[in-house]
């Protein structure tokens, strides 16, 4: 873990968003590895991982992420009950108390960890009050307007910086930009087929498989989560979703 970014936490010299959407990959994983293991230490540890995950993520102040974290939570619970679990509140409790102890022994450490964090959360309500979301709400409006004129044909791939000078964060209007409505249609398959499976495993109960389960709200969190990114050119993002379809056909 390092410190870079304007103050936000981050590692491999990676910008925070993308850590912290690797972390959430992660989660939905231990989640259901804690749930379903009966030893109470391998829940316990699992748990844990699960509050230093989360607590992680907080910290790269990355306000994509915290939106996926919440949108990826209400997914994970509707597809839980979809299975026709119950929901442990005692799990909860344990849970409650793991992370509210290691907020307060981060805190003990150093608070300023928390300052940078909760700055960058206040302005999700208050998009005017954020330069960079103002800046992208103005990259893709500036795209739109492109698409307005030559909606075909595109400017180009990866020719859109000459342009907008810094990528439009969001690939789907990045790549009808640069590459016209038909490299837009191309592009987009590939996540409505991801998203027809994932259906398709919902309308199934996902096969009373949790582990499928699990790759399925990976899968939604990552697309989710691509929304808010330049492109989708980090690779690695797509693996689980590649894990979903294998688990899918076996």
């Amino acid at each position: 873990i390092e410190i870079g970014w304007g103050g936000r936490l981050s590692y491999g010299g990676m910008e925070p968003n993308v850590p912290a959407r690797i972390l959430l990959q992660i989660t939905p994983l231990c989640l259901v590895m804690a749930i379903r293991s009966q030893m109470f230490i391998n829940k316990l540890l699992f748990t844990i991982f699960i509050a230093v995950l989360l607590l992680t993520v907080f910290l790269t102040a990355s306000r994509s992420s915290l939106l996926i974290a919440i949108v990826g939570s209400f997914i994970f619970l509707v597809f839980y009950i979809k299975m026709g679990r119950k929901v442990n509140i005692y799990y909860l409790i344990l849970y409650i108390a793991i992370q509210f102890t290691l907020i307060q022994l981060i805190s003990i450490n150093n608070t300023e960890f928390y300052d940078k964090p909760i700055d960058r959360y206040s302005t999700i309500l208050d998009p005017w009050s954020s330069p960079s979301s103002m800046q992208r709400l103005e990259l893709i409006d500036k795209g739109l307007d492109y698409i307005d004129h030559n909606p075909i044909i595109g400017l180009g791939l990866e020719n859109s910086n000459l342009y907008t000078k810094i990528s439009i964060h969001n690939p789907i209007v990045l790549t009808w930009v640069e590459n016209g409505f038909f490299g837009m249609i191309g592009f987009s398959g590939l996540y409505v087929v991801l998203f027809l499976i994932g259906l398709k495993c919902y309308k199934m109960k996902f096969f009373n498989d949790d582990i499928l389960m699990a790759y399925v709200v990976v899968m939604a969190i990552m697309v989710f989560g691509d929304m808010f990114m330049a492109n989708s050119y980090k690779r690695f993002l797509w693996i689980p979703s590649l894990l979903m379809l294998i688990r899918y056909r076996q």
